[in-house]
């Protein structure tokens, strides 16, 4: 609903996920030169922000007129979103630089999953659950990123 079509101040909740799609493809720019895979896959990560920004969802009161199409693409974009941060988050375990680093990449992984599949199993909670997948996602993102867990293993573990 924060980000809905012809609701209220939805455009603070699309800016804020263009602006994050921007950091994204910035971030990995900067830092993941050396793991194009990683590299492309956050790229994708960060275009379905972009286009979750530009294609805003229906709004829950089905009263409000809305564009089908328009919450179609919503649709393709969040799932963009959700498959390439979860392939995202796996295949870090082969670039992160400690056993403790790459076993929470796995827990987070699995978590998001479960998340997601809680997403369909008790649709009520849907916004429930959605949220609690970005906030994990990004807590988890920003750490990768602050703390360079990545920038000194590869030789190690990718041989």
């Amino acid at each position: 609903e924060l980000g809905a079509q012809n609701t209220p101040k939805s455009w603070v909740m699309n800016i804020t996920f263009i602006f994050l799609g921007i950091v994204c493809i910035v971030e990995s720019l900067l830092n993941l030169n050396k793991f194009r895979w990683h590299q492309m896959i956050l790229i994708l990560f960060g275009v379905g922000l972009i286009l979750s920004g530009l294609f805003k969802h229906m709004p829950i009161d089905h009263q409000i007129n809305y564009s089908v199409r328009e919450d179609e693409l919503h649709s393709m974009a969040s799932s963009l979103v959700g498959m390439s941060f979860t392939v995202f988050v796996f295949s870090s375990i082969f670039i992160l630089n400690t056993k403790a680093n790459r076993y929470v990449a796995l827990s987070i992984g699995t978590l998001i999953c479960l998340l997601s599949l809680g997403i369909f199993k008790l649709p009520h909670y849907a916004g429930l659950f959605q949220r609690l997948i970005f906030f994990v996602s990004f807590i988890w993102l920003i750490d990768f990123f602050v703390r360079e867990n990545y920038d000194k293993l590869a030789t190690k573990t990718l041989g």
